[in-house]
Protein backbone atom coordinates (compact mmCIF):
# COMPACT_ATOMS: atom_id res chain seq x y z
CA UNK A 1 0.00 0.00 0.00
CA UNK A 2 1.22 3.46 -0.74
CA UNK A 3 1.48 5.55 2.18
CA UNK A 4 2.51 9.58 2.54
CA UNK A 5 3.06 11.90 5.02
CA UNK A 6 3.31 15.55 4.10
CA UNK A 7 3.97 18.48 6.37
CA UNK A 8 3.97 22.27 5.80
CA UNK A 9 2.90 25.76 6.73
CA UNK A 10 -0.01 27.43 5.36
CA UNK A 11 0.41 31.36 5.69
CA UNK A 12 -2.65 33.55 5.14
CA UNK A 13 -2.99 36.97 4.81
CA UNK A 14 -5.97 39.38 5.39
CA UNK A 15 -6.37 43.58 5.14
CA UNK A 16 -7.57 44.10 9.05
CA UNK A 17 -10.16 46.84 9.85
CA UNK A 18 -7.02 49.15 10.61
CA UNK A 19 -6.08 49.54 7.35
CA UNK A 20 -3.12 47.47 8.07
CA UNK A 21 -2.21 43.28 7.13
CA UNK A 22 -2.85 40.34 9.53
CA UNK A 23 -0.29 37.29 9.24
CA UNK A 24 -1.63 33.88 10.39
CA UNK A 25 0.54 30.99 10.26
CA UNK A 26 -0.43 27.26 10.85
CA UNK A 27 1.69 24.52 10.65
CA UNK A 28 -0.35 21.52 8.47
CA UNK A 29 0.47 17.71 8.15
CA UNK A 30 -1.34 15.09 5.81
CA UNK A 31 -1.23 11.92 5.75
CA UNK A 32 -2.35 10.13 2.44
CA UNK A 33 -3.18 6.54 1.46
CA UNK A 34 -4.65 4.49 -1.09
CA UNK A 35 -7.03 1.98 -1.04
CA UNK A 36 -7.42 0.55 -4.27
CA UNK A 37 -10.85 0.02 -5.09
CA UNK A 38 -10.63 -2.40 -8.35
CA UNK A 39 -9.89 -5.96 -7.89
CA UNK A 40 -7.15 -6.88 -11.04
CA UNK A 41 -7.98 -10.52 -10.79
CA UNK A 42 -5.03 -11.75 -10.13
CA UNK A 43 -5.97 -13.84 -7.34
CA UNK A 44 -8.64 -15.49 -9.52
CA UNK A 45 -5.97 -15.55 -12.35
CA UNK A 46 -3.31 -17.69 -10.51
CA UNK A 47 -6.35 -19.88 -8.82
CA UNK A 48 -7.14 -20.76 -12.28
CA UNK A 49 -3.41 -21.42 -13.54
CA UNK A 50 -3.20 -23.46 -10.61
CA UNK A 51 -6.41 -25.72 -11.16
CA UNK A 52 -5.06 -26.10 -15.14
CA UNK A 53 -1.83 -27.32 -14.29
CA UNK A 54 -3.11 -29.65 -11.90
CA UNK A 55 -5.71 -30.96 -14.38
CA UNK A 56 -2.85 -31.07 -17.19
CA UNK A 57 -0.67 -32.81 -14.91
CA UNK A 58 -3.28 -35.67 -14.23
CA UNK A 59 -3.71 -36.01 -17.37
CA UNK A 60 -0.27 -36.44 -17.99
CA UNK A 61 0.38 -39.06 -15.23
CA UNK A 62 -3.00 -41.28 -16.93
CA UNK A 63 -1.72 -40.87 -19.85
CA UNK A 64 1.66 -42.60 -18.89
CA UNK A 65 -0.54 -45.22 -16.66
CA UNK A 66 -1.94 -46.34 -20.03
CA UNK A 67 1.20 -46.62 -21.64
CA UNK A 68 2.89 -48.75 -18.75
CA UNK A 69 0.01 -50.98 -18.81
Amino acid sequence: SDLELLSGVEVEREEAEEGGTETSVSPTLELEFVIPIFDTGKARMRKAELAYMQAANRFAEKAVNIRSE
